[in-house]
């Protein structure tokens, strides 16, 4: 019995956190950003320690999954005419997969803090855009306001564009020992390669072990 009891005690303990997790996974919200729109995301995330450069600096792989509506206003239509357009929405979907370095900064027991400073990647894009145009001029007829003669029918333009890029990422994070295992938060800033501002800009709660 008391063997039992001294083996509980040892697992629900928190341990000091000497060397980097093999594993970790988390989930959490974000931005993500198409060409030119941002806007709110949900992720999920997972990366595994692959070597150790020295103490405290390690290489992990990792691949990550984020999906995102953003909005943008009238002016930023591209396949409606913009004197019609009446708004745009874009559905971002973000993949990638890639390898980043890891630096662990001074540990405090049970606490310790890290930063990624540089990593690279591929990136998978999905964005499917989508805006409308109705009739939004108005004109004046016989002291009346009314609608104009050559405004368009409300019609939905519907665009999907798909590309693969590379990308590089940075961040940092904060992580805490819990019994054998560790929690952890994270931010980590993913820019891809391409001509616009794409990218995600993902927060990560999980767990590591």
């Amino acid at each position: 019995m008391k063997k039992v009891l001294f083996a509980t005690a040892l697992a629900i303990l928190p341990l000091p956190l000497a060397a980097q997790s093999r594993i970790a996974v988390g989930v959490g919200p974000g931005v993500t950003q198409t060409d030119d729109l941002s806007g709110g995301a949900r992720h999920v995330q997972a990366s595994a320690h692959l070597f150790e450069l020295m103490e405290g600096v390690a290489v992990r792989g990792e691949a990550m999954l984020q999906q995102g509506t953003v909005s943008g206003s009238p002016f930023s239509c591209q396949q409606a005419r913009q004197q019609y357009c009446t708004g745009r929405s874009d559905d971002n979907r973000l993949m990638g997969v890639g390898v980043y370095t890891r630096l662990d900064l001074a540990s405090g027991g049970r606490f310790n803090a890290y930063v990624t400073p540089i990593g690279l990647g591929t990136y998978h894009r999905r964005t499917r855009s989508s805006e409308w145009e109705g009739p939004t001029g108005i004109c004046i007829e016989n002291d009346a306001i009314t609608s104009c003669p050559s405004n368009p029918d409300w019609t939905e333009f519907t665009a999907t564009t798909s590309r693969l890029s590379l990308g590089w990422t940075t961040g940092g994070g904060v992580e805490m020992a819990v019994g054998r295992g560790r929690v952890f938060a994270e931010v980590r800033a993913h820019r891809l390669l391409e001509d616009g501002m794409a990218g995600a800009l993902p927060l990560t709660l999980g767990v590591s072990f």
